[in-house]
């Protein structure tokens, strides 16, 4: 009972989810009736004794949930119905499918070439309200108007829009689904002759669309500043994916190995990333200056890396729990981890329930919770972490056992394979993350002095390219992976089903044991 009382958030976190993925399921009910079920579950909660209050409560954070993913549907379809003036004379889904206009955009992201075409995000922003689309444009290689598709650049498209839809797979990724919790509204394909540059008015943009745009613009402006490989290797491509969260330029081959290795947690962006982060502004920033100076800093910098990573979800959370920890620590008040991970959730979640959906969200919180719990357990039961063995322990054993551990049953499901040599992969990936991260910050203040700097990203480089050849050589170990597994939704519930029962009869027995010792310990005495 203590425990539920020191961690009342995760329950209120339970009860949003369950709520989004059953208003999901019931999509075609009304929104307003779960609204109406929510607002009479707190009106009756009033008049209630303590524990039926609290239950009603969570009745109504579970309707809440339901309505707030039927409303993001309803918004979502509103959307979709694209303010073009042969809508009205044309049925929505036909024209939506059969029909080509000609509309202005602005390029969203940074365009990657893919064989034949060079795709990227596309903000049409003539016909109404703003819309995101993937746009893949076929390339021209005798003329050098390709050149003109560059971030933020504007272009007049002449092409049909198609929804998107899943690729022909059997593995558990919805791309369809995935296209929606981010954005898209649809898909175009634009031949050579279908576009041209034009200048494009930003004014129906919002604010955060506008400057998430120059936020990315900015980032690109420092990409282009890194000296290129001259061998043509991959570590320029994973030293930007491993700062800044560009992963575009990213090889399959390079995705490949550190998947089959355990190691895709460091090229993207997530908790590791912005502690380092958040690590060396501590050491930056002055601990004299008391009040809101310092704290209002720390966070600041870290909102403003977040808009210029891309804000994925897994670096949203991070910022989110550390924003919670700084304002706790400035108003001197005390918080568990589990709470602040749940609150981070339920700010996600409120701003859009579709992220639920999302892959990096789920094994993102999945694998932070488990670490959490997993040292608290531990820490319960008189293990010292502030030893140097105990913080090398818990840095490449208990972190990645605990995540691994939270994360594989999702793994197999969306990706098909496990990493069997993961420890021993973050022996390698983890050092090599902090140096990369470290040796970037003095890289970005040693700009001024173009040959210091050079040598320092060549430092930088050489590190990443011991990383990806020691990499290469665990993934040509027998059994280094396990691939081709398919498992179902039910099978991966039922790995979870078994995974907490099996560590709640640990539990039982540690505890019961550690009771048997002290009552020993008392006897004797």
């Amino acid at each position: 009972m203590k425990n539920l009382q020191r961690y009342p958030l995760p329950r209120v976190g339970i009860a949003l989810i369950l709520g989004i993925v059953f208003g999901d399921y019931f999509i075609h009910v009304p929104p307003w009736i779960w609204l109406a079920c929510a607002s009479v579950s707190v009106v009756v909660s009033i008049w209630m004794e303590r524990y039926s209050s609290s239950l009603l409560i969570l009745c109504a954070t579970f309707f809440l949930g339901a309505w707030l993913v039927g409303n993001e549907e309803c918004r979502m379809k509103n959307e979709e119905s694209f303010d073009w003036k042969p809508m009205a004379q044309a049925n929505s889904s036909f024209f939506f499918l059969h029909s080509s206009f000609s509309f202005q955009g602005v390029i969203a992201s940074k365009p990657i070439v893919k064989g034949k075409v060079t795709q990227f995000d596309l903000l049409v922003v003539s016909k109404g309200k703003p819309f995101k689309l993937r746009a893949s444009v076929l390339r021209d290689t005798l003329s050098d108007k390709e050149k003109a598709l560059a971030l933020g650049k504007g272009i007049m498209a002449h092409s049909r829009i198609k929804p998107i839809e899943n690729h022909h797979s059997s593995l558990g990724f919805d791309y369809a689904r995935w296209a929606q919790v981010h954005g898209y509204a649809g898909q175009t394909f634009i031949s050579r002759d279908g576009w041209r540059p034009c200048v494009v008015s930003l004014s129906s943009l919002s604010w955060f669309q506008r400057t998430r745009l120059a936020a990315m613009q900015w980032r690109e402006q420092i990409i282009r500043r890194m000296p290129s490989s001259a061998d043509g290797s991959p570590s320029r491509s994973i030293i930007v994916a491993m700062t800044l969260g560009e992963k575009g330029t990213l090889s399959q081959a390079t995705k490949e190995l550190y998947s089959d290795t355990g190691a895709s947690h460091v090229l993207a962006l997530s908790g590791l990333h912005l502690s380092i982060l958040f690590g060396i502004l501590l050491f930056t920033a002055s601990s004299r200056k008391r009040g809101v100076i310092r704290p209002s800093f720390l966070l600041t910098t870290v909102w403003a890396y977040v808009v210029l990573t891309g804000m994925s979800p897994s670096i949203i959370r991070s910022a989110v729990m550390l924003s919670v920890y700084g304002i706790m620590a400035s108003s001197y008040r005390h918080t568990t981890s589990l709470n602040t991970l749940t609150f981070a959730a339920i700010v996600m979640l409120m701003a859009n329930p579709l992220t639920l959906w999302d892959v990096g969200f789920q094994m993102s919180f999945l694998s932070v919770a488990a670490i959490i719990s997993v040292l608290q357990w531990l820490g319960h039961r008189g293990i010292n972490f502030h030893s140097l063995v105990g913080k090398m322990a818990t840095v490449f054993l208990v972190i990645p056992i605990a995540a691994q551990l939270a994360t594989f049953p999702l793994i197999m499901y969306y990706f098909g394979s496990f990493p069997c040599l993961f420890l021993i992969t973050n022996f390698i990936v983890i050092p090599m993350a902090y140096i990369v991260l470290y040796g970037m910050v003095v890289w970005l203040i040693l700009l001024p002095l173009p040959s210091i700097s050079a040598f320092v990203f060549h430092i930088i480089e050489q590190v990443v390219e011991w990383g990806n050849t020691s990499l290469s050589s665990i993934a040509a170990l027998p059994c280094s992976s396990i691939t081709n597994i398919h498992v179902t939704p039910l099978e991966v519930c039922l790995i979870y089903i078994l995974i907490i029962t099996i560590l709640a009869i640990v539990h039982r027995l540690t505890k019961a044991h550690l009771q048997a010792r002290f009552l020993l310990i008392n006897h004797i005495e």
